[in-house]
C-alpha cells in the first residue's frame, strides 16, 4: 500500500507539513507514550513560537480522540497511525497524503513508518536519550533517517558507532525534552497526590520486566520481595520509609514506561510513592516536567540521570547488579564506573547514607558530576529545541 501512494505522490511538491511521532512501534503501544517525550517538546516549542502559521503541524498517534483539547489549535491535526493500513480509502489518503508530502517527519523511536521516503524529505530520529546502556538487536541506521539528535561529541561518535551512522548524520543540539527540566509544571506535585516534604529524592530505576503483551522487550527480573534493586525486602522498605520520615523527604518511585506494575512492591508507605506511566498519562505530565522538583535522583544505567545532570544536582546509582548487567546488556563506555556522575549505591546501607546527604544537604559528588557534564553535555541551558530548528533550518 505504501509504495501506491509512494508512486501516486513522487511527482507533487512537498508541501509545508511536518509529523511527529514518538514512542516504539505500534505493537508496543503503551497510553501516553504516542504524545510525549522529544516529539512532543519540540512540538510544544514550535506552537509556542508560531511555526503553525506556516507549517501544517501533524502527529500520527494511537486515538486522536484522546487529544480533542487540541482541537482548536491552527493548522494542527491528529491522526491514527492505524490509517496506514485502514480498509477505508478516505482514512488511508488522509495520512499517505500528510506522510508523502511532509517536508519534515520527526519521530522518537519508531521509525518503520516513514521507510522509503523521498530524498527532498528530511526524517530526524529525535530518539528519547544518550545513556550508559548499549543499543540490542543492532542494525544500521544509515539510510533509515537523515539526521539524529544528540546531546555532545561524546554521544555523537557512540551513536555513530552502535546505530551505523555518519558524523555528517549528527545534530549536536542537546534533546529537546531537556528544556523541560528547567520549567518544572505548576502544581504537578500536587496533581499526583505527591506529599509535600522538605526534599524529594526521585528513583527512576530502569526498565526490567514488561507487562502483558511486550515480553520480547524484557531484560531480566529482579526475584526478591520488592522487584527493585538495592531496597529488596520488606524489612529494608519499612526502615527506608522511617529514615525519610525523620529527615521530611519523600522518595518518588518512577517506573519505567514499560515496566509491570504488579512486580514492583514499594506502595502504602507515607514517604514512599510509586508513580506510573498510567497516572502520568491521565494527568498529561512528562517525567522531565517533574524533575525539576527532585532535590536528588536516584538511578542505574537510565539515560535520565544523564538529563538530570543538567540541573547539577546529586544522583546516586544502584549497581549492585552491575555485574549481571554488563552481561546481559552491556554499556556504551568501557569502564562504566568512571562515567557515573554520582555516588554509587552497591548496598541498602550505601541507599540509606545518600538519603541521608540529601537531607542534610550534602553533595559528596560534585567535582565528579560537574567534570562528566561538561564532557556529557555541549550544552546546559533551556535552548535545544531552539538548536534542533535552527540547525535544519526550519523558518517561522
Amino acid at each position: 500500500i505504501a509504495m501506491e501512494y509512494r508512486r501516486r505522490y513522487e511527482g507533487k511538491e512537498l508541501e509545508n507539513i511536518i509529523i511527529f511521532r514518538s514512542g516504539p512501534h505500534a505493537s508496543a503501544y503503551v497510553k501516553g507514550m504516542d504524545f510525549a517525550d522529544n516529539a512532543r517538546a519540540l512540538y510544544e516549542y514550535m506552537l509556542d513560537n508560531r511555526f503553525n502559521e506556516r507549517y501544517r503541524l501533524v502527529w500520527l498517534v494511537k486515538n486522536p480522540s484522546e487529544f480533542v483539547r487540541h482541537a482548536d489549535i491552527p493548522n494542527t491535526c491528529f491522526l491514527p497511525f492505524d490509517w496506514s493500513i485502514s480498509e477505508n480509502k478516505e482514512e488511508r489518503d488522509a495520512y499517505y497524503e500528510a506522510l508523502c508530502l511532509a517536508r519534515y517527519i520527526f519521530f522518537t523511536y519508531a521509525y518503520g513508518f516513514a521507510r522509503n521516503c523521498r530524498p527532498d524529505q528530511v526524517r530526524v530520529q529525535l530518539w528519547h536519550g544518550c545513556g550508559f546502556k548499549t543499543r540490542v538487536n543492532f542494525v544500521r541506521c544509515e539510510k533509515r533517517y537523515e539526521y539524529t539528535t544528540v546531546i555532545s561529541q561524546v554521544y555523537s561518535r557512540i551513536h555513530q558507532d552502535i546505530y551505523g551512522l555518519r558524523e555528517e548524520q549528527m545534530l549536536i543540539t542537546g534533546y529537546a525534552k531537556q528544556d523541560w527540566l528547567f520549567h518544572p509544571v505548576k502544581g504537578a506535585l500536587e496533581e499526583l497526590g505527591i506529599p509535600k516534604a522538605g526534599r524529594y529524592i526521585f528513583w527512576l530505576p530502569t526498565f526490567r520486566m514488561a507487562g502483558e503483551g511486550m515480553q520480547n522487550l524484557n531484560e531480566y527480573e529482579f526475584h526478591n520481595q520488592t522487584g527493585l534493586p538495592v531496597v529488596d525486602t520488606e524489612e529494608k522498605m519499612e526502615k527506608l520509609n522511617a529514615l525519610l520520615r525523620e529527615r521530611d523527604i519523600v522518595l518518588v518511585i518512577k517506573l519505567h514506561p514499560f515496566q509491570d506494575r504488579g512486580k514492583i512492591r514499594g506502595e502504602a508507605r507515607n514517604h514512599i510513592v510509586l508513580l506510573d506511566n498510567e497516572q502520568l498519562a491521565e494527568k498529561d505530565i512528562q517525567i522531565n516536567q517533574l524533575l525539576g522538583y527532585a532535590d536528588a535522583l536516584v538511578s542505574d544505567y537510565s539515560s535520565a540521570a544523564v538529563d538530570y545532570m543538567l540541573l547539577d544536582r546529586p544522583i546516586g546509582f544502584t549497581l549492585d547488579d552491575m555485574e549481571e548487567y554488563s552481561r546481559s546488556r552491556g554499556f556504551v563506555f568501557g569502564n562504566i564506573r568512571e562515567w557515573l556522575p554520582g555516588k554509587e549505591l552497591f548496598t541498602f546501607e550505601d541507599f540509606c547514607a545518600f538519603c541521608r546527604e540529601i537531607g542534610e544537604r550534602i553533595d559528596s559528588s560534585e567535582k565528579k558530576r560537574r567534570r562528566l557534564r561538561d564532557r556529557m553535555h555541549q550544552y546546559k541551558d533551556d535552548n535545544n529545541c531552539r538548536r534542533i530548528v535552527e540547525a535544519l533550518k526550519i523558518k517561522v
